[in-house]
C-alpha cells in the first residue's frame, strides 16, 4: 500500500511511504486518529501467508501483542489487516491480521465506535469458516454458499478482537 501526506492545498508532498510485506497488500480505508497522532489503515493482504508453496513475509508491526499474529491463509486474497501508523508516516506502531483459513476481502473500517472509543468495527467478506472471536456472536457460524459478510469489534490498539460475527446465509452473503 502506498501512503502519502499532502498539504491541504495539494501543492506539497509532506511524506510518503509503503506499507506491506512481500505479498499482495491492498489498502482499504485510511482513518485519522488525531487524538493519538496516528492513522489507522485497513485492507487485505497475502503477506505472512503461504499460497501455492510460496511463503510471503509478514506485515510490518506484527508482534506478540498483535490480536492475530499470523495470516490465516486463503488461496487468493489472504486476510484482512489493520495497522496503526504515526501520522507523519515515520513508524508502524502495530498491525494485526484478521481472518480464517479461507480468503477475506473487501475489508473496511470506519471511525471509533460512538459508544466505546477504544474499539472500532472491521467489516468485510469471507469465503469460509474459522474466523476468530465468533463464539457468542449473532451468527457464530459461516452460513454456507460462496461467501458471508462479517463484522468484528477490534480494540483500537490492535491487541484484541473482543467479538466477531458472520452475516450471511447459504447463498452469496455479500
Amino acid at each position: 500500500c502506498f501512503l502519502a501526506r499532502i498539504s491541504d492545498d495539494l501543492k506539497t508532498l509532506k511524506a510518503s511511504t509503503y506499507f506491506g510485506g512481500s505479498g499482495n497488500d491492498g489498502c482499504g480505508v485510511v482513518f485519522p486518529d488525531t487524538a493519538n497522532s496516528e492513522i489507522r489503515l485497513t485492507g487485505t493482504t497475502t503477506s505472512g501467508a503461504t499460497i501455492s508453496g510460496t511463503t510471503f513475509t509478514n506485515l510490518p508491526g506484527i508482534s506478540a501483542t498483535s490480536a492475530q499474529q499470523t495470516n490465516g491463509g486463503g488461496s487468493f486474497s489472504g486476510d484482512c489487516f489493520a495497522a496503526r501508523i504515526k501520522d507523519d508516516l515515520s513508524a508502524v506502531l502495530r498491525s494485526t491480521y484478521f481472518g480464517g483459513p479461507k480468503d477475506e476481502f473487501s475489508c473496511l473500517s470506519f471511525g471509533n465506535r460512538s459508544d466505546n472509543a477504544s474499539e472500532f468495527y472491521l467489516i468485510g467478506t469471507t469465503t469460509g469458516t474459522g474466523l476468530p472471536s465468533t463464539g457468542g456472536g449473532a451468527q457464530p457460524n459461516f452460513g454456507g454458499g460462496n461467501d458471508d459478510g462479517f463484522i468484528a469489534r477490534v480494540k483500537t490498539d490492535l491487541t484484541s478482537i473482543p467479538q466477531a460475527t458472520y452475516i450471511g446465509g447459504n447463498a452469496s452473503g455479500s
